[in-house]
Protein backbone atom coordinates (compact mmCIF):
# COMPACT_ATOMS: atom_id res chain seq x y z
CA UNK A 1 0.00 0.00 0.00
CA UNK A 2 1.45 3.32 -1.06
CA UNK A 3 1.40 6.09 1.26
CA UNK A 4 -0.25 9.38 0.55
CA UNK A 5 1.64 12.27 1.81
CA UNK A 6 -0.43 15.40 3.60
CA UNK A 7 -0.25 17.96 0.75
CA UNK A 8 -1.25 14.14 -1.65
CA UNK A 9 -4.07 14.05 0.11
CA UNK A 10 -5.47 17.59 -0.30
CA UNK A 11 -4.20 17.79 -4.10
CA UNK A 12 -6.50 14.37 -4.31
CA UNK A 13 -9.55 15.83 -2.46
CA UNK A 14 -9.30 19.48 -5.02
CA UNK A 15 -9.63 17.34 -8.18
CA UNK A 16 -11.62 14.23 -6.13
CA UNK A 17 -15.11 15.58 -7.93
CA UNK A 18 -13.68 15.94 -11.21
CA UNK A 19 -12.68 12.55 -10.95
CA UNK A 20 -15.96 10.84 -9.19
CA UNK A 21 -18.50 12.06 -12.08
CA UNK A 22 -18.64 13.62 -15.26
CA UNK A 23 -21.01 17.28 -15.34
CA UNK A 24 -23.32 18.46 -18.01
CA UNK A 25 -20.85 20.76 -19.24
CA UNK A 26 -18.21 18.11 -19.78
CA UNK A 27 -21.03 15.58 -21.40
CA UNK A 28 -21.53 18.81 -23.99
CA UNK A 29 -18.04 19.36 -24.71
CA UNK A 30 -17.71 15.59 -25.55
CA UNK A 31 -20.13 15.25 -28.02
CA UNK A 32 -19.55 18.36 -29.51
CA UNK A 33 -15.74 16.95 -29.95
CA UNK A 34 -17.45 13.82 -31.21
CA UNK A 35 -19.41 15.76 -33.75
CA UNK A 36 -16.18 16.81 -34.48
CA UNK A 37 -14.49 13.83 -34.94
CA UNK A 38 -17.48 12.45 -37.24
CA UNK A 39 -17.23 15.34 -39.58
CA UNK A 40 -13.38 14.59 -39.84
CA UNK A 41 -14.38 11.03 -40.80
CA UNK A 42 -16.92 12.28 -43.39
CA UNK A 43 -14.21 14.10 -44.73
CA UNK A 44 -12.01 11.23 -44.98
CA UNK A 45 -14.43 9.27 -46.91
CA UNK A 46 -15.28 12.10 -49.31
CA UNK A 47 -11.42 11.70 -50.14
CA UNK A 48 -11.74 7.92 -50.56
CA UNK A 49 -14.59 7.10 -52.34
CA UNK A 50 -13.97 11.08 -54.46
CA UNK A 51 -10.23 11.10 -54.44
CA UNK A 52 -7.72 13.80 -53.62
CA UNK A 53 -9.73 16.65 -55.52
CA UNK A 54 -12.13 17.00 -52.64
CA UNK A 55 -9.20 18.49 -50.91
CA UNK A 56 -8.29 20.98 -53.05
CA UNK A 57 -4.81 18.83 -53.83
CA UNK A 58 -4.82 18.59 -57.88
CA UNK A 59 -1.31 18.41 -58.72
CA UNK A 60 1.55 16.40 -58.51
CA UNK A 61 2.19 17.68 -54.99
CA UNK A 62 -1.01 15.58 -53.43
CA UNK A 63 1.43 13.77 -51.25
CA UNK A 64 3.19 17.28 -49.76
CA UNK A 65 1.00 18.95 -47.24
CA UNK A 66 0.44 14.74 -45.69
CA UNK A 67 4.18 14.10 -45.31
CA UNK A 68 4.90 17.68 -43.79
CA UNK A 69 2.21 17.05 -41.21
CA UNK A 70 3.85 13.41 -40.58
CA UNK A 71 7.24 14.58 -40.25
CA UNK A 72 5.95 17.52 -38.01
CA UNK A 73 4.38 15.18 -35.33
CA UNK A 74 6.69 12.87 -35.40
CA UNK A 75 9.28 15.36 -34.83
CA UNK A 76 6.69 15.90 -31.74
CA UNK A 77 6.94 12.79 -30.71
CA UNK A 78 11.50 13.35 -30.74
CA UNK A 79 10.93 16.36 -28.57
CA UNK A 80 8.94 14.93 -26.11
CA UNK A 81 11.07 11.97 -25.83
CA UNK A 82 13.90 14.26 -25.75
CA UNK A 83 12.57 16.12 -22.87
CA UNK A 84 11.03 13.26 -21.07
CA UNK A 85 14.74 11.38 -21.39
CA UNK A 86 16.77 14.54 -20.17
CA UNK A 87 14.62 15.52 -17.26
CA UNK A 88 14.99 11.30 -16.25
CA UNK A 89 18.77 11.74 -16.12
CA UNK A 90 18.21 15.27 -14.47
CA UNK A 91 16.52 13.32 -11.27
CA UNK A 92 14.99 16.85 -10.00
CA UNK A 93 11.95 16.21 -7.82
CA UNK A 94 9.97 18.97 -9.30
CA UNK A 95 10.56 17.04 -12.55
CA UNK A 96 8.02 14.11 -12.61
CA UNK A 97 4.85 16.23 -13.71
CA UNK A 98 6.91 17.50 -17.06
CA UNK A 99 8.00 13.92 -17.66
CA UNK A 100 4.66 12.45 -17.80
CA UNK A 101 3.23 15.06 -19.75
CA UNK A 102 6.35 14.68 -22.28
CA UNK A 103 5.64 11.01 -22.23
CA UNK A 104 1.84 11.37 -23.04
CA UNK A 105 3.06 13.86 -26.21
CA UNK A 106 5.18 11.52 -27.53
CA UNK A 107 2.64 8.70 -27.70
CA UNK A 108 -0.17 11.02 -28.52
CA UNK A 109 2.21 12.33 -31.38
CA UNK A 110 3.60 8.99 -32.70
CA UNK A 111 -0.36 8.09 -32.72
CA UNK A 112 -1.60 10.91 -34.85
CA UNK A 113 1.72 11.13 -36.95
CA UNK A 114 1.11 7.83 -39.28
CA UNK A 115 -2.22 8.78 -40.03
CA UNK A 116 -1.61 11.39 -42.32
CA UNK A 117 0.23 8.45 -44.40
CA UNK A 118 -3.09 6.64 -44.84
CA UNK A 119 -4.25 9.39 -45.67
CA UNK A 120 -2.17 9.83 -48.91
CA UNK A 121 -1.93 6.13 -49.68
CA UNK A 122 -5.37 6.01 -50.44
CA UNK A 123 -5.45 2.52 -51.11
CA UNK A 124 -6.60 1.39 -47.14
CA UNK A 125 -8.41 -1.57 -48.18
CA UNK A 126 -4.96 -3.12 -48.90
CA UNK A 127 -2.93 -1.58 -46.24
CA UNK A 128 -2.33 -5.06 -44.39
CA UNK A 129 -0.31 -5.49 -47.55
CA UNK A 130 2.52 -3.41 -45.32
CA UNK A 131 2.89 -6.38 -42.96
CA UNK A 132 1.85 -9.46 -45.23
CA UNK A 133 4.03 -8.81 -47.97
CA UNK A 134 6.92 -6.37 -46.40
CA UNK A 135 9.93 -6.12 -48.62
CA UNK A 136 13.05 -5.17 -46.86
CA UNK A 137 14.53 -2.81 -49.71
CA UNK A 138 11.23 -0.82 -49.10
CA UNK A 139 11.84 2.50 -46.96
CA UNK A 140 8.12 2.08 -46.09
CA UNK A 141 8.30 -1.11 -44.52
CA UNK A 142 10.98 0.70 -42.14
CA UNK A 143 8.77 3.23 -41.22
CA UNK A 144 6.60 0.72 -40.17
CA UNK A 145 8.79 -1.01 -38.39
CA UNK A 146 10.64 2.20 -36.85
CA UNK A 147 7.18 4.04 -35.76
CA UNK A 148 5.88 0.93 -34.03
CA UNK A 149 8.74 0.18 -32.10
CA UNK A 150 8.86 3.68 -31.17
CA UNK A 151 5.54 3.55 -30.31
CA UNK A 152 5.97 0.54 -28.16
CA UNK A 153 8.73 1.97 -26.51
CA UNK A 154 6.45 5.22 -25.92
CA UNK A 155 3.44 3.27 -23.99
CA UNK A 156 6.18 1.20 -21.85
CA UNK A 157 7.85 5.02 -20.81
CA UNK A 158 4.35 6.39 -20.25
CA UNK A 159 3.20 3.20 -18.37
CA UNK A 160 6.31 3.55 -16.10
CA UNK A 161 5.69 7.16 -15.66
CA UNK A 162 2.08 7.08 -14.45
CA UNK A 163 2.65 3.83 -12.18
CA UNK A 164 2.81 5.68 -9.16
CA UNK A 165 -0.32 8.06 -9.66
CA UNK A 166 -2.81 4.77 -10.55
CA UNK A 167 -1.17 3.22 -7.12
CA UNK A 168 -2.45 6.84 -5.61
CA UNK A 169 -5.74 6.39 -7.17
CA UNK A 170 -6.15 2.83 -6.12
CA UNK A 171 -4.87 3.08 -2.24
CA UNK A 172 -7.13 6.71 -1.78
CA UNK A 173 -9.48 6.74 1.17
CA UNK A 174 -10.28 10.29 -0.45
CA UNK A 175 -12.38 9.11 -3.85
CA UNK A 176 -15.92 7.72 -3.24
CA UNK A 177 -16.28 4.82 -5.24
CA UNK A 178 -19.74 3.62 -7.40
CA UNK A 179 -22.07 2.55 -5.54
CA UNK A 180 -20.48 2.61 -1.88
CA UNK A 181 -18.40 -0.17 -2.68
CA UNK A 182 -14.83 -0.60 -2.34
CA UNK A 183 -12.80 0.00 -5.27
CA UNK A 184 -12.10 -3.29 -6.95
CA UNK A 185 -8.14 -2.42 -7.47
CA UNK A 186 -7.42 -3.16 -4.28
CA UNK A 187 -8.03 -6.70 -3.87
CA UNK A 188 -6.60 -7.01 -7.61
CA UNK A 189 -3.16 -9.08 -6.86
Amino acid sequence: MLKISHAGNEVLKTFAPLLERTRTREWIWILFLLAIIGWGLYGLYLQITVGHTVTGMRDNVVWGIYIANFIFFIGISYAGAVISGFLHLLKVEWRKPIIRIAELITVIATLIGPLFILLCVGRLDRLHHLVLYARLQSPITWDVLAISTYLVGGLIFLYLATIKDFAIYRDSTTLNYPNGKENSLRSWP
